[in-house]
């Protein structure tokens, strides 16, 4: 079998960064392309890692990451990389070199904290006061690891070990993510982490709409740097399901500023997490609001119609706002792509969907997570405009008065996108100086701090709609020049 060489792993650089930085943020797609460039075949790397060539390759091309802290493990060992570089505990304190450097790399937010967690992870006691330790161990979480304890000791080593670990992010300086830990590790003391989690997801899909992006991101930080610690030493499907929640809205956060490289990474990983969680709902919901958001970062169409068949195929029958986000994204990239009868087509399938979820789902006026009646009606508007045909321009003009009269005021920049769709609908009515002035209306009236390239883009589509012989107007090349600008984050 072929070896690498350890000067790799601490002097390499690749693709613009330091390997360190690479294992640092557990890229091992990186890693994997790492080793091409030094010769190593796909068979290779699949040898050693103990992955198989097919999962190689996804790795490798960004489409799976490795989250399993036994894989990772395994990877670690295979490829003789020394542990602590990928922020795992080391298993003999004696092997742990006397200096490591664990300095974060620029896209290390999932990783803070690593270096604090298995400084105490792997020195402090941990009981929980269900009994007396063996003969010989002295309650370090290193010891309890290697001790080989059987059934007949119940010692729960798992349950020491996240103790353990968030006992580690807490004892640090008094910041938001050691308060965080703290919370988090009463909750699963007391045997409620997984419900904790479950209210903060749910928390998240209600401030989506009501506090900044760039606060969002903030927040999410915090709870994901607990959580990734979390998943890491309990290999929770449950948790794992909420990272694909909160990665999703890392995901549209950072698009709703206009980072859309860092939030293709984020939408990557949010696929991961929900498909290692193996919760059906989960995997449809991140791809649903993926193609949705798609359109608005300019995706490419035909990406984009390909991931919501995929994840038609995964959602079967299920009537969830899930599966009703899938189609309206569904419908808004193929209203986009010019394919306007397929994309009524998949509209109406929004409204067959909804007419079956839950009343306590569509009571959900303010949450991301739920379906109100005014989504479909969104989904209709959008199609609609598109389409852009009379019968679909008047179709469009009830839909759109409609939603506007149910959504809440707290909902005001979704009302201000909706209004975009009025105004490109004027337009395309022949009614040009109403629209122009209809958009810029809108944008003056919606709080600057509201403003985000959502939004932006929504004001894109209604230039779209100016005949050429139209564009040149003092009024379009005034909104043009508000949508260039970068809105608040």
């Amino acid at each position: 079998m072929r070896r690498t060489e350890r000067s790799w792993w601490t002097d390499g650089i690749f693709e613009g960064r330091s390997i360190r930085e690479v294992l640092a943020a557990r890229d091992i797609g990186g890693v994997f392309r790492f080793l091409k460039t030094r010769g190593w075949s796909r068979a290779a790397i699949a040898g050693a890692a103990g992955l198989s060539e097919t999962r190689v390759r996804s790795v490798a091309q960004g489409k799976q990451q490795i989250a399993s802290y036994d894989v990772l493990e395994r990877i670690a060992a295979g490829l003789d990389i020394e542990r602590g570089l990928l922020g795992l505990a080391y298993t003999d304190a004696a092997s742990e070199p006397a200096q490591i450097d664990t300095e974060p790399g620029p896209y290390h937010e999932r990783h803070t904290g690593a270096a604090e967690i298995r400084a105490v992870t792997s020195q402090s006691q941990v009981h929980d006061g269900r009994g007396d330790l063996p003969a010989g161990h002295d309650g370090s979480l290193d010891a309890l690891s290697l001790s080989g304890l059987d059934e007949a000791g119940e010692y729960d080593v798992k349950r020491r070990t996240v103790l353990g670990t968030l006992t580690g992010l807490a004892l640090g300086n008094v910041t938001p993510v050691a308060l965080e830990a703290v919370g988090h590790g009463l909750s699963y003391a007391t045997g409620s982490d997984h419900a904790d989690w479950d209210n903060i997801a749910a928390d998240y899909g209600v401030d989506y709409y009501a506090i900044s992006p760039a606060e969002m991101i903030q927040r999410l930080r915090i709870d994901l740097t607990v959580l990734q610690h979390q998943i890491v030493a309990t290999s929770s499907t449950d948790l794992l399901r909420v990272a694909g929640q909160l990665s999703t809205i890392m995901a549209m956060s950072l698009a709703a500023i206009g980072q859309l490289g860092l939030s293709r990474r984020w939408w990557r990983r949010a696929r991961c997490h929900a498909d290692e969680s193996g919760d059906v709902d989960t995997q449809v919901l991140v791809r649903a609001w993926e193609v949705t958001s798609g359109g608005y970062e300019r995706r490419p169409l035909p990406q984009l119609i390909e991931l919501a068949d995929e994840a038609v195929a995964m959602a079967a029958d299920r009537p969830t706002a899930a599966v009703a986000g899938l189609y309206a994204g569904r419908a808004q990239a193929l209203a986009i792509a010019g394919r306007y009868d397929e994309a009524i087509a998949s509209a109406h399938m929004v409204e067959a969907v909804s007419d079956r979820i839950p009343a306590a789902v569509t009571a959900e006026v303010e949450s991301l997570w739920g379906w109100p009646e005014h989504r479909t009606l969104h989904t209709f508007s959008y199609v609609y405009t598109e389409a852009g045909d009379d019968d679909s321009l008047v179709a469009a003009t009830a839909v759109q008065e409609r939603a506007l009269a149910l959504y809440p005021p707290s909902l005001a920049r979704l009302r201000t996108q909706v209004g975009m769709h009025q105004a490109s609908r004027l337009i395309q009515q022949r009614h040009i100086a109403d629209g122009l002035r209809h958009a810029a209306d809108l944008l003056d009236e919606l709080p600057r701090e509201k403003h985000n390239a959502v939004l932006y883009e929504v004001g894109r589509r209604v230039l779209h709609a100016l005949p050429a012989e139209e564009r040149h107007r003092v009024e379009a090349t005034d909104l043009r020049e508000r949508l260039e600008a970068s809105p608040a984050a």
